[in-house]
């Protein structure tokens, strides 16, 4: 009797510390993601960069009826402005807006995540792996509070991954499809998304041998699934090609995305590429040392796994999840957010080995405490290394640390100036690369061309481009235009052609000065109408200019 009562007491206290061990890792878990949001939370009012101005630009004038291509030219795939049009229908358009839906599609990727590591190991890893890919992704070195293409390629990529590890039985085939559809999504909105594409197939095409001996069948089964996958993903291509083709702008499309896209992926050598890369891994490994580390540790503990499925399928992503930050060489910081979701998978994978470890009977508390105290240190040293960044800074501080001298600040007061004067049809053109002001404006550009970029380029097309936009331009005749004396926002070559420089020098002629910008290290200066104080001291300033009134009235 006494023994029986022993063991009940036994068993009752081994379940209370099984429920304290499951609890344990969840309201971690809950702390961070509540910490990561209310950092997103406080950063909704950042002002715009230049990428997400150009995202914002083309969503909004898709809202309008506009396809992309026709009043904006640019090589990424028409997929983002999609996505910003749906999120700022449904967030409204403005900065604030776009930055709510971020927080939004970063918590359901960070779901995402977490559930792709709960189907590969137990339950303190998987969280671990969520609160890493929050943390992350909100960092500093991958720009992570501003909305780059790159957020909204991993949402569908997740989902689609997700899909694939659902795929291995008989009755759930319309997966493959949907697999594949997802992570077609993810190519549409950036070109990048491919190289997951590719890892959905080579990983379908592997389990097909590991599950089978016979070569025919493996060789039926692989044309299946394959076939089914492919299709999925094939369809949000051929429809966005059905779409522009009935929209008129197909040509665009195709030029752009297409033959200036090898110009631009070529232009930088290996060497050039290389000293990039370790100076962008650079400021990501020292912003969260320890995380990376335990990645580090879990590119080497995947090979204990004895499921082959697991093992191919984690070392596989990571090698697609790099290939996918490559191309072009440019390494840019928030390129590095796609392979964000594989390295919190292995961050998550070296916390569940701690935790599956056999410890002996006097060191269970070992299991209980050490995983995740562990992964709540390397986490909280994340946060501490970059409390600057996520706590301490104005939005102001956070763009001119991040972005200077970038006139990102500076276009809120542009546009709300401009839009205080303009009348509703007119346009504007920019020498310059900053599209957030047209976004900002509600106006169109004066030409498609809202980067100078290209035009600077040493290409075959680049002095096609600078007599194209001269055409637009003087045709349409635009009320405001507005010139950039920085270069970021031109980025000259050694030889890029200076015809636009010279039209340019004639064409502001026809306008009178309207405002002045100046941008001395972290701070600027604007002046307005007759307040304008010329010629400028700055080393970085923008002239806004006014179309002269004419009798004929060629405003707009």
């Amino acid at each position: 009797m006494i023994c029986e009562k022993e063991n009940i007491e036994k068993t009752k206290k081994k379940e209370h510390i099984d429920k304290k061990a499951r609890i344990l890792p969840w309201l971690f878990f809950s702390l961070i993601i509540l910490t990561t949001v209310w950092i997103r939370y406080n950063s909704l009012d950042i002002p715009l960069e230049r990428d997400e101005g150009e995202y914002a630009y083309g969503g909004q004038i898709l809202l309008q009826g506009i396809p992309p291509y026709k009043k904006l030219y640019n090589m990424k795939f028409p997929g983002i402005y999609a996505v910003y049009a749906v999120l700022m229908y449904l967030f409204g358009q403005t900065h604030t807006g776009i930055h709510f839906a971020l927080l939004f599609v970063n918590l359901i990727a960070t779901i995402f995540v977490y559930m792709i590591a709960r189907k590969l190991y137990g339950l303190t890893g998987a969280l671990t792996a969520a609160a890493s890919f929050a943390i992350l992704s909100v960092g500093q070195p991958v720009q992570g509070i501003f909305a780059n293409a790159e957020h909204f390629v991993i949402l569908p990529v997740l989902v689609g991954i997700f899909l694939l590890l659902q795929t291995n039985t008989k009755s759930r085939k319309y997966l493959l499809f949907l697999a594949g559809f997802f992570l077609g999504i993810g190519f549409i909105i950036k070109q990048h998304g491919i190289f997951f594409i590719l890892f959905g197939a080579i990983f379908l095409c592997f389990e097909a041998f590991w599950n089978n001996q016979d070569t025919a069948k493996i060789r039926k089964i692989i044309l299946k699934k394959t076939g089914l996958f492919f299709l999925g993903v094939l369809i949000p291509y051929l429809l966005t090609c059905l779409l522009l083709y009935r929209a008129g702008v197909f040509a665009k499309f195709w030029f752009w995305t297409m033959k200036y896209v090898g110009s631009y992926t070529t232009q930088r050598s290996l060497s050039q590429a290389w000293s990039t890369l370790k100076i962008s891994f650079s400021s990501i490994f020292t912003a969260s040392p320890l995380l990376w580390l335990l990645a580090v540790t879990g590119v080497f503990l995947v090979f204990t796994y004895k499921d082959r499925k697991k093992l191919v399928f984690i070392i596989g992503l990571f090698l697609f999840s790099f290939l996918a930050v490559c191309p072009g060489g440019f390494f840019r910081p928030h390129y590095f957010v796609l392979v964000l979701p594989v390295s919190a998978l292995l961050i998550g994978l070296t916390i569940d080995f701690l935790d599956r470890l056999p410890y002996k009977k006097d060191m269970q508390w070992l299991r209980q405490w050490f995983p995740i105290t562990l992964a709540v240190i390397s986490l909280t040293v994340s946060l501490y290394i970059q409390r600057d960044f996520l706590f301490k800074m104005s939005l102001n501080q956070i763009i001119t640390k991040i972005y200077w001298p970038n006139p990102f600040n500076e276009s809120l007061e542009i546009a709300r100036k401009i839009k205080e004067d303009c009348k509703p049809n007119d346009t504007i053109a920019i020498m310059g690369s900053e599209p957030q002001i047209f976004f900002y404006t509600g106006l169109y550009s004066a030409s498609g061309y809202i980067y100078m970029y290209p035009l600077m380029e040493e290409h075959d097309f680049a002095l096609t481009m600078q007599k194209e936009l001269i055409r637009e331009v003087e045709a349409t005749k635009p009320a405001y235009l507005i010139f950039v004396h920085n270069p970021l926002s031109w980025l000259e070559k050694n030889n890029s052609h200076t015809l636009i420089y010279d039209w340019y020098m004639e064409y502001k002629k026809k306008y009178k000065p309207f405002g002045l910008v100046e941008m001395f290290g972290n701070k600027s200066h604007s002046y307005w109408d007759q307040a304008i104080i010329w010629p400028p001291t700055a080393p970085y300033w923008l002239i806004i200019m006014k179309r002269k009134e004419t009798n004929s009235s060629a405003q707009g």
